[in-house]
């Protein structure tokens, strides 16, 4: 093991150290030395544990920011179906959520991505930022969903 496998897997995948341990047999407190002589920053001991690590797959930094967040999975959701409407209250009629409470979701999601998501016009749109973030974030969500439904059958 590498410190750039280390780092990819800790960093870019999201795993705990824990999963790390598990993986090449060791205890998490190895793994936690381990990322502190590789300069490899860590996270939090209770931080929010993200259903998009244990896909396997490469998520962008701010993707990792935001995963950071409690109930990021349902945040995203709704924030994935704001473009296309006239604006945040009537988006928030149709998803049948309180428009304090998606204005409030997606103003914690933009700081956590660190750019604007959606623009504020009429009708909505993502910003160009934003666009490559809903795109990934609809890319994560329906791979999350398929794994719960390949789980169910």
């Amino acid at each position: 093991m590498t410190a750039d496998w280390l780092r990819r897997h800790y960093t870019e995948l999201g795993r705990t150290t824990k999963e790390i341990a598990n993986e090449i047999d060791c205890h998490n407190a190895y793994v936690s030395q381990l990322l502190r002589q590789a300069g490899i920053p860590t996270r939090p001991l209770f931080a929010v544990c993200s259903p998009f690590v244990r896909l396997g797959v490469k998520i962008s930094p701010a993707m990792i920011a935001v995963s950071e967040l409690r109930n990021h999975a349902q945040r995203l959701r709704n924030i994935v179906r704001l473009p296309g409407h006239h604006d945040i209250a009537a988006a928030c009629r149709a998803l049948g959520i309180p428009s304090s409470s998606i204005r409030y979701q997606l103003v914690q999601v933009e700081n956590a991505a660190g750019f604007a998501i959606i623009t504020p016009t009429k009708p909505l749109d993502a910003t160009p930022d934003g666009a490559t973030f809903i795109a990934e974030a609809k890319r994560l969500l329906a791979l999350l969903d398929q794994r719960a439904n390949s789980k169910l059958t």
